[in-house]
């Protein structure tokens, strides 16, 4: 540790040469530095320079320290005050650290000899180190003495160290490597004329004016071109020296010439950094145009590429300089591969050397152990650590990584003697460092601090440390906030560089093993126990590389950051949940240094999870809740982040070597890896055994592992023990937990936390395993990662075993059963076929099904999961399967069982369900399943339920103990039939939308329901339905049905039922709906009719009828629901017309839906007051929708009998039946005849309902009227009927029941109805009232005797005329009301009437008493009128209108709603109206007389 604690001095005092700072050689022969010294220290170092290349964006450049050097005639030199801070890479921004004021150190620039002569040039000019300007330092008082004395030795001077390129002579490109700038600097005392120094352009008129002593030297020394650049500076100092502050380079120093000196040392020093640069490029583009020629060297190319990286870190482009390190990194990657494939046997002399010397030490040095062990010589087998701890290793390569001073790197490069492994140790090295610059210089402190950091195993892998907490016992030495996103950087380059480099190192070992086999193969050790000494080596490298990443990248804001993280998962009460065996052997933290951290709680491991209300799953966002309120610093989390991989990789070689030395198992991998590869039970591990762990271990093949070559004491230390190794595994798996949070990687905290639970399950803490597996179980099966959540929940599973949790062990059981079906299902899909199972699946889950079944019987709750998890290829068989003899059905269900075991269920059910509104639910179940085993399972379900109808399936459901196998239509996205086309037997079914219905019959022969409107309807009675019930071959003993409402509104009155035709023996009919019935025989047919009421009209209802029956085979259940049609066909019109003596009505009898009717008989009866007379109808009479039919009645009144106890309403008596009615019986009954003689009779009560609901459909009611016309119906062809519907429930018979029907529609395409049907009509009962009449008026138009000529009349002459009006009260039938019946001694006031005669103007005038009033009282009263024809030709006489006149007062009352009709009788009289004639001149034709009696004509008239 010694070399790297002293480089790492050097490298934080700035005096090693990778920290060394712009060079400026000074030339001093007058003596003045020492009294300018302090002035321009105070102004170092120099800052806002501003680089602008041709070829690269602008740079800025903070701050430039710069080493002032004397040239010939002075051997000092002086480098720059330190910064205002102690902090290496303070405020300045640098990354530098400088040595105090006055700090001097003699150093000869050539050899030991002051007066020896120039350094000799470097041939490779990354080697060379050159200063950047040159100053002459010139004190003159005037101009004479500048002349005489002075300016020739300066002359000589600027001739000497002018470069090439301004002298303009040929340049040589090696010189541009080294290009300067110089520079005179003209020092005026102060006691000068100050006043013109500042920028010289005063115009003094004496010799010793300081302004045209300098404008002298510009004349002299900067050229007369305008472009020239002024390199003459005058500065003003004061002769005693001054302890004061460092200056700025403000406007302040313009006044004594400060401010222009210091303006000059910037443009010049980047005025020949660009010459460098560019030099330096072009060199380097012209050796990468070389690579593919031979000669061409990597190591030469490397160092001039160094040394371009050198010079922009010299001038603090720490950027430029690490990108041109990533660079070689590349090239050097690319340069070992192609040396990797030539695999010459002599390789050229500029390869690179095959391997290292240190690390081949490191190996002979553990093989001669081994070979000691080999040889007999006795050896304490646990003293593998303390052999470590008390020998002298060699060094120990990862310990001093960083430390670029270990060995002469460049030489080593030069030489070709350096190897692929240390070249990338370097160039990480040299890019770490870089980094450490840009991040600030906290961190170089941090890794001196590290440097003498105990090295105790606990100490070092505290969960708190490794996240990042600070060193309590270091002096840390504040700066501004460190750019944690550079340490990030760090990390991130470390993962690859140690996965790189390790590699690389192996190799290296092989070959170094390799040549010294060459050399002496007698010390050759077996080839097993080269490899597990290489393993090892290389391990301990990596682990010690990792450690020292992870120190130089600590941080305190990190560490503010983490411990919320760190304090919700640590537990002062760990060891409560495990198991006393495990944890008394666990290793006790008193028995080791405490360390005095500020976080000592955070030294304890983690005893067990923590509970939901502290830590809950990483998946929310509460743990983010854990965070401190305050500002997250910005790279935090991309730090916490990159320290989490890096601690992944720390705790992934520990893990394999655990594995490999110890044989260990640790972490999910592990536990995921035992098994998937074994169903070996789990074996308890004592503790007390495992103390002292041996030197040698059988690892997984079954050879010894060894553990020499681990010379790395944190890592000897881990593998000292399984108590040591799973207690620094889980504190490095919580550091890295907490990480990820912090660094928002929630996904891969998910992982770690995995980690943590398997720990916990090797220990047997079984509670916290299952806290964390409970957690982690959603992440997976989230990210669908099937092969890791499927051991994870096995793992879950036996923890809640141990646990005694049934609930949760049945849950989780079944959700890894589900699991492991879904993968078998994909592997069926990729594969074709399923593949076998691994051994962990099918072994072990062969009794899951058995234990879960068994411990769900003992579970306070009931289970219920979807069947589609578990179970593949459900299906349906839609067939129905009928038993002869019994009603009911059966139906057979087929899945199959993919997960291995066998399960037994205790029941089997199915629920179908009907298409449309009224749902009704049909289940079949199967009380003694049949065990299900891995394969095919059919199962048969039955129900003693008929309802015939269209279903699907709804709900199947298994059950096994507490636990149900559900598949719910109406839960799933789709609600097809599960139906697989695997089966030839299963073929499409009818289908409405998705899904594929069922088709549900019962028996030809079976018990059957129907229910019709009652045939005879009396619409002043109750209405009823009727239920007709047929036993067909069952004997019942006992029954019951069920009556139901299935329409708003409707109320069935099964009090009230009786029974038509064949009696049936009614046991009870009290409860509202069920009616109980005794025994029926078989073949009975029982009609019961139920009178029903409505609260509203409605043209259809529905009832739900069920009914229970008893047979020999067992209780049965039939069930329906059947829309009745209550709307009438029938409509009838009556029109009343009143004659003095009888009333006249005329019937209209139609057609209420359109549909043709055939009217049998209609009849209106005769009552006690009144005699109806009407014409019989002699034979059937059809009524269509524009036909129909009109009857007339004559009604005579029985004058005897009084109003008041008369019967008005006359019964009228309609009977007919329905074309469509008819249509169905006969299309049925030639079907059902038809069926019964094939061997397709026990498919009627399939095929018959098809049948008729298409012809319904089809037939239109011009179809239905030319059948009323023809009696015969033509049917559609067979193509117009949906039996291919019947496909499914046919099945096998499908092709030759089709058959039977193309044959039977062939036969059968025209049936006749009978001409005198069957009694089946219906027949309709309307009481007819005869209204109401209370005055009859008989009117008629009489002209008077004393007319001329009463055959015609002549135009214009006035005709007398009178008017006779008789009233009557025959057709009075309303009773005397009873106020009239107790006044009738007071005769009620007179009925007054008015009359008036009507006729069109130019038709009659009418003169006389046209209006007037008359009394009803009058039996007859008469009035003149006088009659003026007004046209001739023949005219009806003027009509007369006679109105009641309205009451006023107390008589309104009395007199209204009295009705009254005209008789008119001169209604359709009319007369000839002529002009008057004088004379008539008429021919006769005596011939045509004869012939036809129109032989005479009137010829003319006057």
């Amino acid at each position: 540790m010694a070399p790297f604690q002293d480089s790492l001095e050097q490298y934080c005092d700035g005096k090693v040469d990778k920290l060394k700072l712009e060079q400026i050689e000074y030339t001093d022969p007058s003596d003045v530095f020492d009294t300018i010294s302090q002035d321009l220290y105070k102004r170092l170092p120099l800052r806002n320079l501003h680089w602008n290349s041709s070829t690269r964006p602008l740079r800025s450049i903070k701050s430039l320290h710069v080493d002032l050097i004397p040239g010939d005639n002075r051997r000092l030199r002086i480098t720059s005050p330190p910064p205002s801070r102690g902090a290496i890479g303070g405020q300045n921004g640098s990354g530098r650290n400088t040595p105090d004021l006055g700090r001097t150190a003699e150093r000869p620039i050539s050899g030991t000899d002051p007066s020896s002569k120039k350094e000799r040039r470097h041939q490779i000019p990354g080697l060379r180190q050159t200063p950047y300007l040159k100053i002459y330092l010139l004190r003159c008082e005037d101009v004479d003495n500048y002349k005489n004395v002075l300016r020739k030795p300066l002359r000589e001077w600027v001739k000497e160290n002018t470069p090439p390129a301004q002298k303009n002579s040929k340049v040589n490109n090696q010189e541009n490597h080294d290009a300067f700038e110089w520079l005179i600097v003209h020092v005026v005392a102060s006691g000068s004329n100050a006043n013109n120094i500042a920028q010289g352009d005063g115009k003094a008129s004496s010799k010793r004016s300081p302004a045209q002593l300098v404008e002298k030297i510009r004349t002299d020394f900067n050229g007369t071109s305008k472009s020239a650049v002024d390199r003459v500076a005058q500065i003003q100092t004061n002769e005693e020296s001054s302890d004061g502050p460092p200056l700025g380079q403000g406007p302040e120093d313009g006044d004594t010439g400060w401010g222009d000196l210091i303006f000059k040392l910037k443009s010049l020093i980047l005025s020949s950094f660009d010459h460098r640069v560019r030099q330096y490029e072009e060199d380097i583009k012209e050796k990468e145009s070389q690579r593919t020629l031979p000669g061409w060297n990597f190591n030469t190319f490397f160092v001039l590429k160094e040394g371009l990286a050198k010079g922009f870190e010299s001038v603090g482009l720490v950027e430029d300089a690490l990108t041109s390190y990533h660079e070689l990194s590349i090239g050097l990657s690319f340069f070992t591969e192609a040396k990797t494939v030539e695999q010459s046997a002599a390789p050229p002399a500029d390869t690179l050397r095959n391997y290292t010397e240190e690390l081949l030490q490191e190996y002979e040095a553990a093989s001669q152990k081994e070979s000691a062990l080999s040889n007999g010589a006795s050896e304490d087998r646990g003293s593998d650590s303390n052999e470590i701890a008390s020998s002298k290793p060699v060094i120990n390569l990862g310990d001093s990584i960083f430390d670029t001073n270990r060995k002469p790197f460049r030489e080593l490069i030069l030489t070709n003697k350096l190897s692929a492994f240390d070249f990338q140790c370097y160039i990480f090295a040299r890019q770490v460092s870089l980094l450490l610059r840009l991040a600030n210089a906290s961190s170089l402190n941090q890794l001196y601090s590290n440097v003498n950091r105990s090295e105790d195993i606990f100490d070092k892998y505290d969960a708190a440390s490794r996240a990042g907490s600070p060193l309590p016992r270091q002096e840390r030495i504040e700066a501004e906030a460190d750019n944690l996103l550079k340490l990030a950087e760090i990390c991130e380059r470390a993962v690859h560089f140690v996965s790189s480099a390790s590699s690389t190192m192996r190799d290296d070992l092989w070959a170094g093993i390799e040549e010294r086999s060459r050399q002496d193969a007698a010390v050759t050790l077996p080839r097993r126990l080269q490899e597990d000494i290489v393993d090892n080596l290389v391990a301990s490298w990596a682990f010690s590389v990792v450690r020292r990443t992870l120190d130089i990248t600590m941080t305190q804001s990190l560490s503010t950051q983490l411990q919320p993280l760190m304090r919700q998962l640590q537990s002062r009460d760990g060891e409560g949940s495990r198991s006393p065996d495990k944890a008394k052997n666990l290793p006790q933290r008193q028995t080791f240094p405490d360390r005095s951290s500020s976080l000592s709680l955070a030294a304890n491991t983690i005893r067990r999870p923590p509970s939901p209300e502290k830590y809950p799953s990483l998946t929310s966002l509460d743990a983010v809740r854990l965070l401190p309120p305050g500002p997250i610093q910005t790279g935090a989390q991309d730090l916490a982040a990159q320290r989490a991989d890096l601690v992944f990789l720390h705790r992934r070689i520990l893990s394999e070597r655990g594995l490999k030395c110890g044989g260990w198992e640790s972490g999910w991998p592990g536990m995921y890896s035992a098994q998937t590869s074994s169903v070996e039970e789990m074996k308890d591990i004592n503790l007390n055994e495992n103390a002292v762990s041996p030197a040698h271990v059988v690892d997984g093949e079954g050879r010894l592992s060894n553990k020499r070559g681990i010379n790395d004491r944190a890592l000897a230390a881990c593998l000292d023990s399984e108590p040591a190794f799973y207690q620094v595994y889980e504190d490095m798996t919580a550091s890295i937990l907490a990480l990820y949070v912090l660094g928002e990687r929630r996904r891969s905290a998910e992982a770690v936390t995995a980690d943590i639970a398997a720990v916990r399950f090797y220990l047997e803490d079984f509670s916290g395993a299952a806290s964390y597996f409970r957690q982690l179980a959603p992440f997976y099966a989230k990210g669908e990662w099937t092969d890791l959540e499927l051991p994870m929940l096995d793992s879950y599973s036996r923890c809640l075993k141990h646990l005694d949790r049934k609930e949760e062990y049945v849950n989780v059981i079944l959700k890894l059963l589900a699991k492991q079906v879904q993968q078998l299902r994909s592997e069926e899909s990729a594969e074709g076929s399923l593949s076998a199972s691994p051994g962990w699946r099918s072994e072990y889950t062969k009794t899951l099904y058995e234990d879960i079944v068994a411990v769900s019987d003992s579970a306070e709750q009931s289970f219920s999961v979807p069947i589609e998890r578990y179970f593949n290829d459900m299906l349906l068989r839609p067939q129905l399967i009928h038993r002869r003899g019994q009603d009911g059905f059966s139906m057979q269900l087929q899945l199959r069982h993919l997960a291995p075991g066998t399960l037994q269920p205790k029941e089997v059910r199915i629920r179908l369900m009907t298409v449309g509104d009224q749902r009704i639910d049909l289940w079949l179940w199967n009380a003694k399943p049949p065990v299900m085993r891995p394969g095919f399972v059919t199962i048969d379900v039955h129900t003693k339920v008929m309802c015939p109808g269209l279903y699907r399936l709804d709900k199947v459901a298994i059950v096994a103990g507490k636990i149900t196998f559900e598949y719910d239509a109406s839960a799933t996205d789709s609600n097809t039939l599960p139906i697989q086309a695997n089966d030839p037997t299963m073929m499409q079914s009818q289908d409405i939308g998705d899904e594929t219905l069922i088709h549900v019959y019962p028996q030809a022969e079976g018990f059957e329901l129907q229910a019709h409107h009652c045939r005879d309807i009396h619409l002043e009675q109750s209405r009823s339905i009727e239920v007709r019930m047929s036993s067909g071959w069952n004997r019942i003993s006992e029954g019951k049905l069920l009556v139901r409402a299935a329409t708003a509104g409707l109320r069935l009155h099964t009090a009230e039922t009786q029974s038509i035709g064949e009696e049936l023996e009614i046991s009870d009919k009290t409860k509202p709906g069920n009616i109980r019935f005794g025994k029926v025989d078989p073949d009975s047919v029982i009609t019961l009719k139920i009178p029903y009421s409505l609260e509203s009209d409605l043209k259809e209802i529905a009832v739900r009828l069920e009914a229970t029956y008893i047979t020999e085979h067992g209780e049965f259940t039939f069930a329906c629901v059947p829309r009745i049609s209550i709307s009438l066909v029938v409509g009838v019109n009556v029109q009343d017309i009143f004659k003095q003596g009888a009333l006249f009505s005329k019937f209209s009898i139609f057609t209420a839906n359109g549909m043709p009717l055939r009217l049998q008989g209609c009849h209106l009866g005769s009552t006690d007051g009144f005699s109806v007379e009407s014409p019989p109808l002699d034979s059937d009479m059809e009524i269509f929708s524009r036909q129909p039919l009109s009857l007339l009645a004559k009604i005579n009144r029985h004058l005897s009998q009084s109003g008041g106890g008369m019967q008005r309403k006359l019964p009228l008596q309609i009977s007919y039946t329905c074309i469509e009615e008819e249509v169905t019986t006969a299309v049925s009954a030639a079907f059902t005849t038809a069926l019964a003689e094939s061997s397709f009779s026990h498919l009627s009560r399939l095929l018959l309902p098809v049948l008729l609901s298409s012809l319904h459909n089809i037939l239109t009611t011009q179809d239905y009227e030319t059948v009323a016309m023809l009696r015969s119906v033509t049917l559609p062809p067979v193509q117009a009927y949906p039996y291919t519907s019947l496909r499914v429930p046919l099945a096998e018979n499908h092709d030759a029941v089709l058959e039977w029907l193309h044959s039977w529609h062939k036969t059968h395409s025209a049936i006749s109805l009978p001409s005198s049907p069957k009694p089946t009509h219906h027949s309709l009962t309307i009481p007819v009232e005869v209204p109401v009449l209370h005055v009859l008026h008989t009117a008629s138009l009489t002209l008077s005797p004393s007319t001329p000529s009463l055959s015609h009349l002549t135009l214009g002459t006035p005709i007398p005329a009178e008017l006779h009006i008789a009233n009557t009260h025959t057709w009075n039938l309303s009773p005397p009301s009873s106020s009239s019946s107790s006044s009738s001694s007071t005769p009620s006031p007179p009925q007054e009437f008015t009359y008036e005669v009507l006729a069109p103007t130019d038709t009659w005038l009418i003169g006389g008493r046209r209006k007037g009033y008359f009394s009803a009282a009058d039996e007859g009263i008469s009035f003149p009128l006088l009659l003026i024809p007004q046209r001739t030709g023949y005219l009806l006489y003027p009509g007369v209108e006679i109105r009641c006149v309205p009451p006023s007062g107390s008589e309104q009352r009395e007199q209204e709603g009295i009705s009254s009709e005209v008789e008119y009788k001169s209604q359709a009289e009319s007369v000839l109206v002529v002009k008057g004639f004088e004379r008539v001149t008429v021919g006769v034709d005596l011939d045509a007389a004869s012939d036809d009696g129109m032989g005479a004509w009137v010829m003319e008239t006057n």
